[in-house]
């Protein structure tokens, strides 16, 4: 701009490039701006865009404004004439002490001035006369510019419209190659997993007839184990019979042994109640000697009921010997009973849980068969959804050099990223670009 006005001669000017002008206000001293009739420093007085804060302070950051001149004469004396001020009249005092001041010399008359404003009232006729035209011209040309732009855009909907069924058919077109493509590849897909599909059913027939021997085995068996199991029960109820009878005979024993001890016991003490008479018959056999024969008679007696009592005694042990043998022998078998008993229920709930086992494989394995029938069912209904073919028409395009499975569900899936990243297909592209070059190159030239 410099070089414009000394080229051209237009005079000098001040600029204040934002680039470069610093702000920052010169020190001053704050008891001034306290001082009566100071309103403050200018800079802080003026409203401005924020970006050319920088601007006002350069300009009005040392300047104080008084209210008059009377105000700003004593302040600036106060301070050694060291500040400067500017009065709301328009009214400066430099530092230093020089001052500026008066009014503005008008140079214009009366005739001159009404000269003046008819010679504006004319231009302001001819102005507004240019402007009515220029309405006039304007309302045309904006209507034939509405009718342009109808016709233009008339013109773009119609070449968009084009453009949209170009690119559509090219992009139908495309998508017709990759779907060949994806066809082929799903279908050589298709065709390998058909034939793991029908070589799983073929294992999964084999199995299944083996487990149907299996099963039906397995029904033998178990029919054998509910047999077995009936006629140990059978014998368990018997052998429960023969225990309680066993039971019921060792508590007659218990208690005919019971009553064998207390006549033991009874015995006992009438033998020792016999010994005692006798050792007293024996005392009266010392002391009396008179009715030796009587006497000798009662103690044959007494001796032979000793004796009888004796015997008694030794066939009521025996007895209870015996007893006890035959208890010993009652709790033995019992106890033979129990374990047979136990052994029995062992071995019928490894039966019961074999038959569990069985009949958990059994629905695992019919699960399976429906789960694969169904992914078979499900693999041709997509086969003919998709591609309307059937196996045995599958089996036209197959092709045996795909064996890769891994790799080639690898490239599909790199493939769909692809497709995937090149976002949604714009088809107004086309003219979107040649709309943007045309713009392009008019703003460039």
């Amino acid at each position: 701009m410099i070089e414009f006005l000394k080229k051209n001669k237009f005079g000098r000017a001040t600029f204040l490039p934002l680039t470069n002008i610093t702000g920052g206000k010169s020190p001053l001293n704050d008891q001034a701006l306290k001082e009566p009739g100071i309103l403050g420093i200018a800079s802080d007085l003026v409203q401005a865009e924020e970006r050319y804060r920088n601007v006002v302070t350069n300009l009005l950051g040392r300047i104080i404004v008084a209210q008059n001149i009377d105000v700003a004469l004593h302040t600036a004396k106060k301070y050694r004439n060291t500040l400067r001020i500017v009065t709301l009249e328009g009214d400066l005092i430099n530092p230093g002490g020089a001052m500026s001041g008066g009014a503005f010399k008008n140079s214009s008359n009366l005739l001159s001035r009404k000269r003046e404003a008819e010679e504006l009232e004319e231009k302001v006729n001819a102005l507004a006369k240019q402007v009515s035209d220029l309405e006039k011209t304007k309302e045309a040309k904006k209507l034939e510019r509405i009718s342009l732009k109808e016709d233009l855009e008339k013109s773009k909907a119609e070449l968009q419209q084009m453009f949209l069924t170009q690119n559509t058919s090219k992009i139908k077109v495309s998508q017709q190659k990759q779907l060949m493509v994806q066809n082929a590849s799903v279908y050589q897909e298709l065709t390998k997993e058909l034939r793991q599909i029908e070589d799983q059913m073929v294992d999964l027939r084999a199995n299944m007839e083996e487990l149907d021997a299996q099963l039906l085995s397995n029904e033998q068996k178990s029919a054998e184990c509910e047999r077995e199991i009936e006629e140990n029960t059978m014998r368990l109820t018997a052998e429960r019979e023969r225990e309680a009878a066993t039971t019921e005979d060792n508590s007659g024993l218990r208690l005919e042994y019971s009553t064998l001890e207390q006549s033991n016991l009874y015995t006992t003490e009438n033998l020792k109640r016999v010994e005692k008479e006798l050792r007293k018959l024996n005392e009266e056999e010392n002391e009396l000697s008179e009715g030796l024969e009587s006497d000798l008679l009662q103690k044959e007696e007494k001796e032979e009921l000793s004796e009888s009592m004796a015997e008694d005694v030794k066939s009521c042990a025996k007895k209870i010997e015996e007893l006890e043998e035959l208890l010993k022998k009652q709790l033995e078998k019992k106890e033979e009973l129990a374990g047979s008993h136990k052994g029995f229920i062992t071995k019928r709930e490894q039966l019961s849980e074999q038959m569990n086992s069985l009949d958990k494989e059994c629905y695992r394995l019919n699960g399976q068969k429906e789960r694969l029938e169904a992914q078979f069912d499900e693999k041709l209904s997509y086969l003919w959804q998709e591609y309307e073919l059937t196996p045995n028409m599958a089996l036209d395009y197959k092709d045996d050099s795909l064996k890769d499975l891994s790799r080639l569900q690898k490239q599909t899936h790199e493939l769909k990223l692809k497709i995937k990243d090149l976002g949604n297909v714009n088809v107004n592209a086309i003219e979107d670009f040649k709309n943007l070059s045309e713009r392009y190159t008019f703003l460039k030239s």
